[in-house]
């Protein structure tokens, strides 16, 4: 395999395949891998997972997967906090039916977040924002609330949320 990067054509999203040196207690002086990553967020697969959903070597794998997301083939998910893209994962239909994974995305934004199901070339195809009455209970996630209704409401904290 040889390295690659791409950059999506708004400039949002990279995807790179690159080695990488894995370090684990079956390989202690650690061992060359392979990644295919998106960036922002970390997401990221290693070719002989790809070699067995598609029953093909490992290198042809790759290269399948990576045109696929390149022609707009596989759906991507970009999470944003705020106003910043934070994740950018893909949105993997084999595993899971499209309907569930939506709600499973839909259910875990927390109020500060949204999210963006699109192509590489930036065509959206459907756009998620956390579920109004949602009930919260990390106390962060509570902290966060009160920060967004202050700045935006001007609702200031009560002495003690927690």
């Amino acid at each position: 395999m040889k390295p690659s990067t791409y950059q999506s054509p708004d400039g949002l999203i990279g995807l790179k395949s690159e080695p990488t040196s894995t370090i684990n207690r079956h390989y202690p002086d650690g061992f060359e891998d392979w990644i295919i990553e998106l960036t922002p967020g970390g997401w990221h697969v290693h070719p002989d997972l790809l070699s067995r959903e598609y029953s093909l070597p490992p290198e042809q794998a790759s290269e399948r997967f990576i045109a696929e997301i390149l022609s707009g083939n596989r759906l991507l998910v970009l999470r944003y906090h705020e106003q910043a893209l934070r994740e950018v994962s893909i949105l993997d239909l084999d595993c899971e039916p499209l309907e569930s994974q939506l709600a499973q995305l839909h259910r875990q934004l927390t109020i500060d977040e949204r999210a963006v199901i699109r192509t590489w070339s930036g065509t959206v195809m459907h756009r998620l924002r956390p579920l109004p009455g949602r009930i919260v209970t990390n106390r962060d996630e509570i902290h966060r609330l009160y920060r967004v209704l202050e700045s935006n409401l001007g609702v200031p904290p009560p002495e003690s949320t927690g």
